[in-house]
């Protein structure tokens, strides 16, 4: 059995493209990563690109409203990177975590 942590991805963000680990700038985010970092895999839960390896670089984007389509996404991709008995903490707003 093994844990996944996801992350949300906050609203402020670096000014350059840089590793989705360091792109959030929030304390809740670097607060919320430390503790993810103890316990494991984890990824960050981007509104915009759905579920990110720590390392994967972007740039700095707009967030939106999830809808149907990302839910689907993010749902999709979870059932590749778990396994029955895993567990997933999610460290998000209510919105995320409904996911």
């Amino acid at each position: 059995m093994a844990t996944l942590t996801l992350i949300t991805g906050p609203k402020a963000q670096a000014a350059s493209a840089m590793p989705a680990s360091d792109l959030y700038l929030s304390r809740w985010f670097r607060l919320a990563r430390a503790l993810a970092e103890c316990r494991g895999p984890w990824r960050v839960l981007s509104t915009r690109h759905g579920l990110l390896m720590p390392e994967v670089v972007i740039e700095p984007y707009e967030p939106r409203k999830p809808g149907p389509v990302w839910y689907e996404e993010v749902a999709s991709d979870l059932l590749g990177l778990t396994q029955p008995g895993d567990t997933v903490t999610v460290l998000a707003s209510n919105r995320h975590a409904e996911a």
